[in-house]
Parts: C-alpha cells; sequence; structure tokens
C-alpha cells in the first residue's frame, strides 16, 4: 500500500489505476480509469488547484480532522487534505485505528460524509512514533511562515524512528511541498511547482 508514502499527485474516486499522461489534456493532466465506476476521464492537476486556490470551505481542517474523527469512533488522525475533483470541493481524512486504516471524504461545507474506506495497513504503513506536535499546530506553524498561503494537505508518516509531518500548500500561483518536523516544528520546503490557474 505504501500510501503515506507516496506522492498524491491525482486527485480522484477510490479504486482509481493511472493510465498515462494525456498530451490531449495538457501538462498537468493525467488519463485515469475508475475500476468502481467503470470509466476513463482526465484529471487536471492545475485546474483542480486552481478550484483550491479560489475554495473557501466553511469546514476548517481542524473540523474536518474532529467530523473524521467522530465517524471512526477511535484511532489517530494521520492525514487531513482538501481536494478538488470535477469541480467539486471536499476534505479525506485518513485515521490509523490498530491495524486498520479508515479512510472518509467529506463535504467541505457541511461536514456531510461523501464516501467510506477501510484497509488494513501493513507493517511499514504503521505510524512508528508519536509526533509532539498537532496538525493544528503545524497549521499554525506553516500560515506563521507563509502568510498568504492556503494549506491542502497535512499528513504524517514515518521517518526512520519517528515520525514526520509532510505539507502542502498553495502559494501564489506555486504548490509547495514542507517537511516540518512532528517535534519542533522545524520548516524545511522540499519542492515547489508552478501551476496554471486558468478555468
Amino acid at each position: 500500500m505504501k500510501n503515506l508514502l507516496k506522492k498524491k499527485w491525482i486527485v480522484a474516486a477510490t479504486g482509481v489505476a493511472i493510465l498515462g499522461v494525456g498530451v490531449a489534456g495538457g501538462a498537468g493532466a493525467a488519463y485515469v480509469y475508475s475500476h468502481e465506476q467503470g470509466e476513463h476521464r482526465v484529471v487536471d492537476d492545475d485546474k483542480d488547484n486552481s478550484i483550491l486556490a479560489k475554495a473557501n470551505p466553511k469546514l476548517s481542517l481542524k473540523e474536518a480532522a474532529d467530523k473524521g474523527l467522530a465517524e471512526a469512533k477511535s484511532g489517530k488522525v494521520t492525514k487531513i487534505e482538501l481536494e478538488a475533483d470535477n469541480n467539486k470541493v471536499y476534505y479525506e481524512v485518513e485515521i490509523q485505528d490498530n491495524n486498520t486504516e479508515k479512510k472518509y471524504e467529506l463535504d467541505s461545507d457541511t461536514g456531510a460524509v461523501l464516501s467510506t474506506k477501510t484497509e488494513q495497513l501493513e507493517a511499514e504503513d504503521k505510524l512508528s512514533g508519536t509526533a509532539e506536535k498537532t496538525f493544528e499546530e503545524v497549521q499554525k506553524a506553516v500560515l506563521a511562515k507563509y502568510s498568504s498561503a492556503k494549506v491542502t494537505e497535512i499528513k504524517l508518516y514515518n521517518d526512520g524512528q519517528t515520525v514526520t509531518y509532510k505539507v502542502e500548500i498553495l502559494d501564489n500561483n506555486q504548490e509547495k511541498k514542507l517537511t516540518v518536523n512532528s517535534q519542533n516544528l522545524n520548516i524545511t520546503e522540499q519542492t515547489t511547482k508552478d501551476h496554471d490557474t486558468k478555468d
């Protein structure tokens, strides 16, 4: 599975396989096939980022995390992401509960559950440590450094014998991927990608 270590560039429904980059769809597009829906379609990362940049969800990241935990009943939030798909904006919340990972897609305004998925965790995906700092503290630290940015994803992943936060933000037409120390909130910028904000 190793989904906590993978870079997620394509936002799509569960059960999606990437078939290849579509030239006709533009530089930020890729063809995907949904096994559950049995259909082919083109996902445009630049368009999705443009939608996210303009989005103003009523729920905060913390509120989305709380909604996910309320649905899961128990466990620890390992990822919160604001996503866009077919002009719809929603949150994806991932929760580890013992050897199980629970995923919830939530309406970004109402918190209504749009979909759920439960998977067995592989040993390498289970968090090997505990973060001293919370998701909320990480978001606050990132926005203190990037005041004009919008945080679109925060997730915990294994980094040796400890855990680290990976954060994605949209800042002045750029998508930035950050690493945030889970103990002291030290921030390092990993990658920056320009994106087209045209509809």
